[in-house]
């Protein structure tokens, strides 16, 4: 069976909003790797299956933190954890 729900488009976007700091980004995504709500509104939609966390999601790891690296080389500290009853990840 499927649940199916419709609210306002930000209501997600507004929580990522409410956990970023000044050195964090908070996203949500799916299981699949796309951008559901993101602080920057033209990431929203968007596949990030290269993003590392995104990556090990896709790999099969349901949570997790560590560090990871980018694409430049760059190193993130980064946690993910499902939430709960979508298959949606933060």
């Amino acid at each position: 069976s499927s649940v199916v729900a419709i609210f306002d488009s930000r209501f997600l976007s507004d929580i990522v909003q409410d956990y970023k700091g000044d050195l964090n980004t908070v996203f949500l995504f799916d299981n699949k790797g796309y951008v559901v709500a993101h602080p920057v509104d033209d990431q929203i939609g968007l596949a990030y299956s290269q993003h590392p966390v995104v990556k090990a999601v896709i790999s099969g790891r349901e949570n997790g933190s560590g560090q990871f690296e980018m694409a430049m080389g760059e190193t993130i500290i980064a946690n993910f954890n499902p939430v709960q009853g979508t298959n949606l990840y933060m």
